[in-house]
């Protein structure tokens, strides 16, 4: 779904839940998208069709779901600490 100047417009649907909120982060074609539980989404940006290209777990503990993203360091806010990864060039999201 995004915006038109004259309202909300869905260009596709996925078929699939991914929870109440998913917070994301941006890079040439490419949406990193948070889940509460920890799951890291990679999806490409294509207004075209739902694509998802990867999934995994980024968290032990629930998420704060709001991505910082610094050059290739990605934070993810647990309860009790923050995760650094780093958002590789091949866009895949690697531990530190």
């Amino acid at each position: 779904m995004y915006r038109a100047g004259d309202g909300a417009v869905s260009r596709w649907r996925s078929g699939r839940s991914f929870g109440k909120y998913l917070g994301m982060v941006w890079r040439q074609d490419r949406i990193l998208a948070l889940d509460g539980e920890g799951t890291l989404y990679l999806f490409a940006a294509n207004p075209e069709r739902f694509e998802l290209l990867d999934e995994r777990e980024v968290a032990e503990a629930s998420t704060w779901r709001h991505l910082a993203l610094s050059g290739d360091k990605l934070f993810v806010r647990e309860l009790q600490a923050v995760v650094s990864l780093r958002w590789a060039r091949d866009e895949r999201a690697s531990a530190d």
